[in-house]
């Protein structure tokens, strides 16, 4: 016969199972998104005017707004500093930060593996005027 393909029995017995079985089969899940600053970070913090101290950050993605949100202490020998932490899910991360009671922090920090660095200046926050970041996810 012109035109037409035959193929053995068992052959188009395997290609019906096959072609069966992938129509019945769910579709595998999206990949959750790597989110490399999400946890709890803790480490060194190094101020021009309060010098050398201890920094905790906890961070996790919102996932309502695809940012990082969290919350922030830096604790000195005659200072404490705390308040919220918001960040686009970027790396480096352009960490702004809110202080208790009033004034701002941004920073740029860099996620490489279970390590977090970077700059920070300030605008009215007491307690801390710039400096930097070097912690390690806990």
């Amino acid at each position: 016969m012109k035109g037409r393909v035959c193929l053995p029995r068992n052959v188009a017995a395997v290609l019906v199972l096959v072609i069966t079985a992938a129509c019945g089969s769910s579709p595998s899940p999206a990949p959750t998104p790597v989110s490399p600053g999400s946890g709890n970070w803790s480490g060194r913090i190094t101020d021009e005017t309060n010098g050398d101290g201890t920094f905790q950050l906890v961070l996790h993605v919102d996932g309502a707004t695809a940012t990082y949100q969290g919350t922030w202490t830096a604790t000195f020998t005659h200072a404490v500093a705390s308040g919220a932490a918001q960040s686009a899910v970027v790396n480096p991360l352009p960490l702004a930060l809110t202080c208790t009671p009033t004034g701002r922090a941004a920073s740029s920090v860099t996620v490489t593996g279970s390590r977090m660095s970077g700059s920070y200046f300030t605008i009215d926050c007491a307690a801390l005027t710039r400096g930097s970041l070097d912690l390690t996810k806990q």
